[in-house]
């Protein structure tokens, strides 16, 4: 089986390129990705598939929360140009 990212990049193929793994919680995992139409780095949270189909994604998008403020991004990750 191929990893994540590959399958992530199938995925989304057209909308988004997944660069790397950001970081991994509980429910999610994080990655930096491409925004092809938009053109700009954003931060995508996947909810694991073994949880999407015993809690569903009502309850991942119910925890979501609003972006980080640029202050927290730029200490969360180190760098500006994610945090824009």
């Amino acid at each position: 089986m191929s990893d994540p990212v590959t399958r992530l990049n199938a995925a989304l193929e057209g909308r988004y390129a997944i660069e790397r793994e950001l970081g991994e919680g509980g429910m999610a995992t994080v990655y930096l990705a491409d925004d092809l139409k938009h053109e700009r780095k954003v931060a995508l949270n996947v909810l694991k598939p073994e949880l999407a189909a015993v809690v569903g994604a009502e309850r991942f998008l119910a925890e979501d929360r609003p972006p980080f403020r640029f202050s927290q991004c730029e200490r969360k990750f180190g760098d500006e140009s994610l945090c824009r």
